[in-house]
């Protein structure tokens, strides 16, 4: 997760299916590459960006401002210094989780973000607004399909290169004609994936993270439900930009009695008339 272009040596060492791609540590080559290439193209930040790394050019000038703004400007900071520019695929984009230890994987689920802030995919990316768990034609059989494609290939390349990983991996990937291919690896549980996945999970956690942890994964009880899940995320006006704080949010007790529904709260307190308010 921290460094794009390793990722990518991963993919190529391992045969997993993913983007073509070329890393560049200059910026005059990344820009005679993308004017080669055309559009639509993706500019990554080779770094963590904190989710704001990623930039897919729908045209030559849009990929040449993203380059200049990360490597020249350093929006970014130290994460923009080296790119990865990848071509463009196309299809459903949905994840794919798995408690790993080893060799080991074990499926959590797949889930499916929507990422716009507008109603109709319209506006600025965002952290992500809501989920849905599993994403629809994306079911166990190809779950565990996807799992063994691009997830296990990448486990025993990291044991043969004596770093073996344990944790979770978020797995992004693209449904394309081709069929799937790897976009990323996150080595956490998303938001808001986390909240449509976890709560479909029907043995406890702490053993499972336990397992991951001392290398017994593959005899850990691990059940989730077959049910489907939605998570909806209500953000303070203003944001992704500067969210504004005060909102009152009211009717939450109400909502969390309703059957098959939990609220989970960030950023939010008590005001002095102890209201809840968006922090």
């Amino acid at each position: 997760e921290g460094s794009k272009s390793f990722t990518k040596e991963i993919c190529d060492a391992a045969r997993i299916p993913t983007a073509k791609w070329e890393r560049f540590d200059a910026i005059a080559p990344a820009l005679e590459f993308v004017r080669r290439r055309g559009a639509p193209i993706v500019i990554k930040a080779d770094g963590l960006a904190a989710g704001k790394g990623v930039v897919v050019a729908q045209s030559v000038a849009e990929a040449e401002d993203a380059i200049r703004a990360m490597m020249e400007d350093e929006t970014l900071g130290a994460a923009g210094r080296s790119v990865v520019i990848e071509e463009c695929l196309t299809g459903d984009e949905v994840s794919l989780f798995a408690f790993c230890a080893g060799e080991t994987a074990v499926l959590i689920g797949a889930a499916q973000d929507h990422k716009r802030i507008g109603e109709g995919d319209t506006g600025p990316n965002t952290g992500g607004m809501g989920a849905v768990s599993p994403p629809a034609g994306f079911d166990r059989a190809t779950q565990d399909a996807a799992l063994d494609l691009l997830v296990r290939p990448m486990l025993a390349e990291m044991v043969r290169r004596g770093t073996p990983f344990r944790g979770v991996i978020f797995a992004g990937l693209m449904l394309t004609e081709d069929g799937p291919k790897l976009i990323e690896y996150n080595v956490r549980l998303g938001d808001p994936e986390a909240q449509a996945l976890l709560i479909r999970l029907q043995s406890d956690l702490l053993p499972a993270l336990a397992s991951v942890a001392d290398g017994t994964l593959d005899a850990a009880d691990i059940r989730f439900s077959d049910e489907h899940s939605v998570s909806i995320v209500l953000a303070a006006r203003g944001y992704p930009g500067r969210p504004a704080a005060g909102g009152v949010i009211e009717d939450i007790e109400a909502a969390a009695a309703l059957p098959g529904v939990a609220v989970f709260h960030a950023g939010t307190r008590r005001d002095d008339a102890g209201r809840l308010v968006a922090a």
